[in-house]
């Protein structure tokens, strides 16, 4: 379980009709990455802490990118559950820039990573990532030394 940074006054948030049923889907998936939630009836939801890369964010709109990302990627023919929680959790720490996780953060990504099995590509269809054998490195490495 990832480190979660409590809030010094627990916030309050009200979601959609629809979003509570995702949010209580995927609970357990957001506590065991960092995040303190708790159900406080009918669409309110309690936040206690977030993930400490998150920090000073607005966590109304943190939570409602996460649902819309999870359900943008989530279903039948799309992502796993936890896959679809990494890919937006990634997606939201790259666009606040934030340079330095934790060791413990660092193996959850990469063995999210590694367990996909198919489509290693972003949802913009971009490559995460390319088997370089070693004729192509020693020709990188030799153009370099020119």
């Amino acid at each position: 379980t990832c480190q979660s940074q409590q809030l010094l006054f627990p916030r309050t948030i009200e979601l959609s009709a629809n979003q509570m049923p995702m949010i209580l889907e995927i609970l357990d998936i957001l506590k065991f990455i960092g995040f303190d939630l708790g159900h406080f009836g009918g669409n309110s939801l309690i936040v206690n802490g977030i993930p400490p890369q998150f920090s000073g964010l607005d966590e109304q709109k943190l939570i409602e990118t996460l649902l819309n990302d999870y359900e943008s990627t989530s279903g039948e023919t799309k992502l796993k559950q936890n896959e679809s929680i990494a890919w937006g959790m990634a997606q939201q720490y790259a666009n606040q820039q934030i340079h330095s996780i934790n060791y413990e953060e660092q193996l959850f990504i990469l063995e999210e990573l590694f367990s996909m099995n198919e489509n290693q590509i972003t949802r913009n269809g971009q490559p995460i990532m390319a088997k370089i054998g070693t004729d192509t490195l020693f020709d990188l490495f030799n153009k370099r030394k020119k």
